[in-house]
């Protein structure tokens, strides 16, 4: 009798598993095909995709940092939050035209990654209970520099809605 039992939990055991590894490499096919349709789309060799993949990928990780330590940071707040949407704006852009990447290397490579690690230095300062006027000096350079970065983010992005501006216009004059 328990034989029986155990031969049919077993049996129920096998089938839920192999579900589950069906279901699991007809998840994998899809990502594999989704991935050759969005290569073959933007035209990008296998050498472009690791690029795009691993270049992107850091930009969407300072991303999250940045708006993790932003909610630590009280001063400068518009700046911080401009450039922020701008960043999100621009990842944006460049997962929409892959090859545009090396058009915002500055961003990508510099501006972006030193912009989420001094937000994480700055909010780390704010949360410190030490209250030093060196520590406020430390925190209004930081600042100063939050707004450089801000403002180079922002000088960015705007050069990617220059660019939309011109795609439209010519748009519009192949319509007419």
């Amino acid at each position: 009798m328990y034989f029986y039992i155990l031969v049919i939990i077993l049996v129920v055991a096998l089938l839920v598993i192999s579900f589950e590894l069906v279901k699991r490499s007809k998840l994998k096919a899809a990502q594999l095909l989704a991935v050759h349709a969005f290569q073959e789309e933007h035209n990008l060799s296998n050498r472009d995709l690791k690029i795009f993949k691993e270049t992107l990928g850091e930009a969407k990780s300072q991303i999250r940092i940045a708006e993790k330590a932003m909610t630590g940071i009280e001063n400068e707040q518009q700046y911080l939050d401009s450039a922020l949407t701008a960043s999100k704006e621009i990842f944006r852009y460049l997962m929409d035209k892959p090859k545009d990447i090396v058009l915002y290397d500055n961003f990508l490579y510099r501006s972006l990654p030193a912009f989420s690690n001094t937000l994480e230095r700055r909010a780390a300062f704010e949360q410190t209970a030490i209250d030093s006027s060196e520590l406020t000096t430390t925190q209004k350079e930081l600042d100063k520099i939050l707004i450089e970065l801000s403002e180079s983010i922002v000088t960015d992005y705007n050069r990617y809605l220059k660019d939309e501006l011109e795609e439209t216009v010519i748009e519009k004059g192949a319509v007419k």
